[in-house]
């Protein structure tokens, strides 16, 4: 397949893709849309009606057989909610997204899987409710408004997404993956159906003896998100896709199954090659390696992904998503419908260098020494600036910042916020918000001191930061959109609720064992793949790829955009004041590579402050 056959994956990513529409009013009840390319099915008696979509596996936890059809699911969902009621939640796994109306109480609920794989947005109304995975068919619904939110998106701009139930309209809000959502009358409330520690923070850590048990858990994960016959492996060279991979493959061979096709980007800067053959030799994997010059397609990556963003719903959060749609592309010829990714694993198999400080001051200097030797062994880092890093800036001068804030917000919350409203003038752009009411109000909420809630759901207070991240959210989102509308779907094993229930309660010397990261998976891997030299390597990052594509491509890709109408109409930035500061980042870009850190910093930051403007504005096109 040739690169200008590749610009089909755009073009792919630009289709309106199938999605459902429900409505709720206190007059009708709750009642699914009806249309060719409904993704949804709903079920109901006179007691209670359930709206269900996305794939649901282990239907026996709900007291009925498996079965892969929506409809039977529907009607499972329905009678064991007439049995258990809310409790069924707790029991759901796989990808999805339930409504239920209960007549008896007139109550609605609504929720999504634990970990986010199916999206659900909302948009109320007096007296009524409209659900929907898709933003877009949200917001092109007549009773829901389009209008944007300017201070959400003034917000994207300088990379300071605040809440994690907005979406860039007004109208429209997130439903957080693990929450219940419950609406009884004109008050909608919402607390988390999933945790993956213990509620009240009192964690039982796991033993050595205990580690096993990842095995199982781990291979149930793939289990739930293989489909025999039509799965395929988006395979790198790191640990995780490795992993994935390597359950996948000995999986199906033991069911009897074909083996799933493995399909390999060849990154220029960070070759691995070697490690994905190798991998996939070992397996018996059948493989496809794609030259990254084909994968981004002729335009090149940055004005694929630009205008990728003209079709999307909201800004993309991950600039290699058309070469990932490309992959999916040549998947699809293979008949695949499903692909598996590493994705997540770096998220539940690493351990954060704010962990390490929070043993040193419980004055555990063992634990924290064990992931100092963990990082200056698995990550290309010299050893006194990780020093630094890991005591000062996130140990004492976060853990100071942190103190000081809190006791501020609980003896001066005034003065707290005006702190943190300074320190955001000193920072903030000439260009932007040149209109002094948005302006007056994107700086009142970055005097805020604790994260931003929607004014229209009364929240539990049992949150997790890590997983309420909005970037975590929509990369996610990202993912479910892509596979909707290429019609091949993308699971990430490492985000299941039971494998992470276990890698929760995993202590990080026996996650880094051997003082190497990621070592649970590493020593296996390494045993398996001898050649591949899992036992020694380090983390590879992509960084340094896509700054140098930024600093090629971003000149092209502003001068074909012609500006930020849309921003600047919006009033959300001023536009000759931001063409000025954008004409001094491109002379900066152009300027040769120097040897200074300093410098190097300062035109990578340059490169992707254009990057996230032509992202916002090509985005923002569609809607002003």
């Amino acid at each position: 397949m040739t690169a200008v056959d590749l610009r089909a994956g755009v073009e792919a990513l630009s289709s309106t893709p199938p999605s459902f529409l429900a409505h709720y009013s206190v007059e009708a009840g709750l009642e699914l849309a009806h249309g060719p390319d409904e993704t949804a099915v709903a079920a109901g008696d006179e007691t209670c009606t359930v709206v269900f979509a996305g794939r649901l596996v282990d239907q026996e936890r709900l007291g009925g057989p498996a079965s892969a059809e929506p409809q039977s699911t529907a009607k499972l969902l329905l009678a064991a909610y007439r049995t258990r009621g809310e409790a069924i939640f707790g029991d759901l796994r796989g990808v999805f997204a339930v409504v239920i109306h209960d007549r008896r109480t007139d109550t609605l609920l609504f929720a999504r899987d634990q970990l986010g794989h199916h999206s659900l947005f909302f948009a109320r109304k007096t007296g009524a409710v409209h659900l929907s995975d898709s933003i877009v068919r949200l917001v092109r619904h007549p009773e829901v408004p389009s209008s944007i939110d300017r201070v959400v998106v003034a917000e994207m701009l300088i990379h300071r997404t605040r809440s994690s139930d907005e979406t860039g309209f007004e109208s429209v809000k997130r439903a957080r993956s693990g929450w219940l959502y419950r609406l009884e009358g004109s008050t909608l409330s919402a607390g988390r159906y999933w945790f993956p520690v213990a509620p009240d923070g009192a964690t039982e850590w796991a033993s050595e003896e205990e580690l096993p048990e990842f095995e199982g858990l781990m291979e149930a994960a793939v289990r739930r998100s293989v489909e025999p016959g039509a799965t395929g492996i988006f395979l790198s060279g790191g640990l995780d896709s490795v992993t994935v991979a390597t359950y996948a493959a000995d999986l199906l061979t033991a069911d009897g199954e074909g083996l799933p096709p493995a399909l390999s980007i060849m990154f220029p800067e960070f070759d691995e090659t070697a490690i994905q053959t190798t991998v996939a030799r070992t397996l018996g994997l059948p493989h496809t390696l794609v030259p990254f010059e084909e994968a981004s397609g002729r335009d090149g990556l940055v004005m694929s992904a630009v205008r990728t963003s003209g079709t999307w719903p909201m800004p993309l959060v991950n600039l290699w998503q058309p070469a990932y749609a490309h992959l999916a592309l040549l998947a699809k010829e293979m008949g695949i419908r499903r692909v598996l990714t590493g994705a997540g694993g770096d998220e539940w198999l690493q351990v954060s260098p704010q962990w390490g400080f929070s043993r040193l001051r419980r004055l555990h200097v063992r634990e924290m020494h064990h992931l100092y030797r963990t990082y200056l062994q698995s990550y290309n880092l010299k050893r006194g600036p990780l020093l630094k890093n890991l005591l000062w800036r996130y140990g004492i001068r976060h853990t100071l910042r942190s103190a000081a804030m809190k006791s501020l917000d609980a003896a001066l919350p005034s003065a707290g916020r005006g702190l943190k409203t300074r320190r955001f003038r000193n920072s903030r752009p000439s260009w932007l918000t040149p209109d002094p009411t948005l302006g007056a109000e994107v700086e009142r909420r970055a005097g805020s001191l604790t994260a931003i809630e929607s004014p229209e759901v009364r929240f539990a207070k049992d949150n997790f930061p890590f997983l309420e991240n909005p970037i975590g959210a929509m990369e996610r989102e990202e993912a479910f959109e892509r596979g909707r509308r290429m019609g091949v779907e993308t699971y990430m094993p490492f985000w299941d609720p039971d494998l992470d229930n276990f890698l929760a309660r995993v202590p990080p010397h026996l996650m880094n064992r051997g003082y190497w990261s990621k070592g649970l998976v590493r020593t296996k891997l390494a045993e398996r793949f001898p050649d591949a030299g899992f036992a020694t390597q380090r983390k590879v990052l992509s960084t340094t790829l896509s700054t140098r594509l930024m600093y090629e491509q971003t000149p092209g890709a502003w001068a074909k955009m012609g500006g930020v109408p849309a921003l600047s109409a919006a009033g959300i930035v001023d536009e000759k004041v931001l063409q000025s500061d954008v004409e001094r980042r491109l002379e900066l870009i152009k300027q040769p590579e120097g040897s200074s850190g300093e410098q190097t910093l300062a035109r990578s930051i340059a490169a992707h402050g254009i990057w996230t403007v032509l992202n916002v504005e090509s985005w923002l096109r569609q809607w002003v």
